[in-house]
């Protein structure tokens, strides 16, 4: 059997196609066959391939660099590429550009880029230009840094704002910062500082705008579109105001048509949340008759209505005067007194005149 020998053509001409005829013989009889094949062409000299990848190394926008660039540091035929800078401070040998001042003069920095492959080397220079700032680009950018976690202080969400904001007069590009606000009782545009609204107010939503400017800029809006000031917590005050709101007629008259006409007893409650009011559940209630003309507490002994202590509350206890006389009055007062919410405790009073009608 013969082996083929192979020689593959240089890199650059080109693989060669070569055409193998088989002739198999046996006695009288001959055969051919044809074969065709493929010689690739051989792989890049490091020679080669450095002078490739000089020729393939450049630098996009060479002459209006603003952001950082991207230094390649290998070659797509397989170089290695090292970089030098000359003006490390404004364009590092990683790529990061630090680009002059607002008003500074566009700067000129030379790169030099180390191709080697083997023991193949060779340099190749490329100057870029790194743009100065303009105002129009430094309000843009603090437009973009200019966002919720920068102004949150304390907070975590923008619908639950309990805490002062920060916000801040400066932006991070030197750039100026005015603030207003859609209700500046909450929040107080010049200082950031919040003004929890009362729990009777409830949340409160409001809109903060930020103008940002600078120079011959012109300036951009950011609205904070979605906060919310978070009401305070219920204090023992409000506790015991809203206890006396929701303890109404309706409240005490019982089975009784209504407190100008009682004739049955009725139980009043001891606590708030007997009238359902869940964020009042801690409001305590007492109660204590009144004469209807002095305001003075009745005598143990008044004989036509009592409060008797139960379980379930404080029994109204009703003994109608006797037919043919009179209907009596009586004041009822209720204290609402709350010590379990914020700020000291508070205690509020409500009065009833009540009307005990006599027996047919």
């Amino acid at each position: 059997m013969k082996k083929g020998k192979v020689t593959r053509p240089p890199y650059g001409d080109g693989d060669a196609v070569v055409m193998l005829t088989a002739t198999i013989t046996k006695g009288s009889v001959t055969k051919t066959k044809q074969y065709r094949a493929t010689v690739k062409q051989a792989g890049m000299s490091d020679t080669q391939a450095v002078a490739a990848d000089m020729a393939w190394l450049s630098i996009a926008n060479k002459d209006a660099i603003k952001n950082d660039i991207l230094l390649p540091v290998i070659g797509p035929n397989g170089s290695t590429i090292t970089w030098k800078s000359d003006k490390t401070d404004i364009v590092s040998k990683t790529g990061t550009v630090v680009r002059p001042a607002n008003g500074e003069a566009a700067a000129t920095v030379n790169l030099t880029a180390t191709v080697s492959k083997g023991a193949i080397k060779e340099d190749k220079a490329i100057a870029v230009k790194v743009l100065p700032w303009t105002d129009t680009e430094e309000i843009r950018a603090d437009f973009e840094w200019l966002t919720f976690d920068v102004i949150k202080g304390n907070n975590t969400e923008v619908n639950q704002i309990k805490y002062n904001l920060v916000l801040p007069k400066t932006g991070d590009r030197d750039t100026t910062i005015t603030w207003s606000s859609s209700n500046p009782s909450i929040l107080d545009p010049e200082t950031g500082t919040l003004s929890q609204p009362a729990f009777t107010m409830g949340d409160v939503p409001f809109v903060l705008t930020a103008v940002i400017s600078k120079g011959s800029g012109a300036s951009k809006t950011r609205n904070f579109a979605n906060l919310v000031a978070l009401k305070a917590p219920i204090t023992n005050d409000e506790a015991a105001v809203r206890a006396l709101n929701l303890v109404d007629e309706t409240a005490i008259k019982g089975p009784n048509p209504d407190v100008n006409n009682m004739t049955q007893d009725t139980t009043l409650p001891k606590f708030i949340d007997q009238v359902i009011a869940p964020e009042c559940a801690t409001v305590s209630l007492s109660w204590v008759l009144l004469d209807a003309s002095t305001s003075q507490p009745l005598p143990d002994t008044y004989q036509y209505v009592r409060l008797v202590e139960q379980s379930n509350g404080i029994l109204l206890d009703i003994t109608r005067p006797a037919s043919g006389q009179s209907n009596t009055k009586v004041k009822l007062e209720v204290t609402a007194t709350s010590d379990k919410a914020a700020g000291d405790a508070m205690l509020r009073k409500k009065s009833f005149l009540l009307t005990i009608v006599a027996n047919a």
